[in-house]
């Protein structure tokens, strides 16, 4: 279409059909020609002629199977150990920054709420302690974030 529309911007009278058809044309002619037909069925009557023999044991042990209901059909995606990988290694990351917003959500409301008398060393060293692990929670998302996992 994008050719066509192309073709009528700059010639007005041009038709993309018109011009795909002899090739078409040509291309049908020599698929659907006696010749061709000929080979495929030469090369069908020769699979038949392999596979005939067995085609009726084949049939019956399927029927029989199926009678027994011993019938399974698996899939073992291959390739996606990677991908899965990577997506449990995102969720890890998810996890850990959620987990770190709690922390910093909850330091904020710490901070903005309680005000012990007397204890304000320990208060400072908690809280301390808790932003390091804020920052480092957030540092490791920040770096598995940047970084691609090729494994």
């Amino acid at each position: 279409m994008m050719n066509e529309a192309l073709g009528a911007t700059l010639d007005p009278s041009f038709r993309l059909a018109g011009v795909i058809e002899p090739y078409a044309r040509e291309i049908m002619r020599r698929q659907l020609s006696p010749r061709m037909w000929t080979r495929r069925v030469g090369r069908a009557g020769l699979d038949v002629a392999l596979l005939g023999p067995d085609v009726p044991r084949r049939l019956y042990r399927l029927l029989a199977d199926l009678e027994r209901g011993s019938v399974e059909i698996g899939m073992r995606p291959v390739g996606f150990d990677v991908l899965v990988r990577r997506v449990e290694r995102l969720g890890d990351r998810i996890v850990l920054g959620i987990i770190a917003a709690a922390l910093l959500s909850g330091l904020g409301m710490l901070v903005s709420a309680y005000r012990p008398t007397g204890s304000e060393a320990w208060t400072a060293l908690a809280l301390t302690a808790l932003v390091f692990a804020i920052g480092v929670l957030a540092g490791y998302v920040a770096r598995g974030l940047g970084r691609v996992d090729r494994r």
